[in-house]
């Protein structure tokens, strides 16, 4: 089991969670299922556990223009360039995917099954860059998923 909980954001004060989905990629519409996988080292007072998926794009390049500097003999052309850049959260979406019973978690490594719909309004995940232009045009739609245990002392 060296693959989970191998990265540092899977740790929490009493314990570990990781997320794995059923399929590398979904479309629009999908629904998403998969296993979420907890180590809990002590006991710890929680409610739930649910999914935060999380959607953005960015796309920047470099504008260029031209604008001209002096007078009469003195008058230069001079180009200018100055790089563009725009991002927006377009997708920030929560669903309570198991109630913890009790109330209580005890030391143990669990197994939630979980299923989720994405919205069918989304764009789907892009990655572009051209380097070999001038502008050098890039632009990225990415999606997030991450798996949230609620406790009781904010240490979710």
């Amino acid at each position: 089991m060296a693959f989970f909980f191998s990265d540092s954001r899977c740790s929490f004060p009493k314990g570990k969670i990781q997320l794995q989905t059923a399929y590398p990629f979904y479309e629009p519409g999908n629904e998403i299922t998969g296993l979420i996988y907890l180590e809990i080292m002590e006991p710890c007072y929680a409610s739930h556990i649910s999914l935060e998926i999380k959607g953005g794009e960015k796309c920047s390049f470099i504008r260029y223009w031209t604008e001209y500097e002096g007078e009469g003999e003195n008058r230069r052309a001079v180009e200018k360039h100055k790089k563009e850049k725009h991002s927006k959260k377009f997708l920030n979406f929560k669903d309570k995917v198991f109630d913890i019973q009790g109330g209580m978690l005890q030391p143990g490594v669990y197994q939630v099954n979980f299923s989720t719909l994405l919205p069918n309004n989304i764009p789907s995940s892009l990655n572009f860059k051209h380097k070999k232009s001038r502008e050098e045009p890039k632009a990225k739609v990415k999606y997030y998923v991450k798996a949230v245990v609620h406790t009781q002392d904010k240490d979710d």
